[in-house]
């Protein structure tokens, strides 16, 4: 699916989808799948690990785990 150019799936600020249950209660997991082109996510729902073909969306993705991730152990520190 594609709307202005850009994936429907991947819309920004959208999570993705899980393409066995088609949940949308995922995050991302890790930067780099069995491919180096893929990203990993897990679907909250199925309990399910995917993994999506990597774009500017999932870079963003993996960006903001970060800075999640550095904002907790800033605070861990404090």
């Amino acid at each position: 699916m594609v709307f202005n150019g850009r994936s429907k799936l991947f819309s920004e600020g959208q999570p993705a989808i899980c393409p066995y249950c088609g949940s949308s209660e995922t995050e991302f997991f890790s930067l780099f799948g069995a491919q180096l082109l893929t990203a990993q996510y897990y679907c909250r729902a199925c309990r399910t690990p995917f993994e999506h073909v990597k774009n500017e969306d999932v870079l963003a993705d993996a960006a903001r785990r970060n800075l999640a991730q550095e904002g907790l152990q800033e605070r861990g520190q404090e």
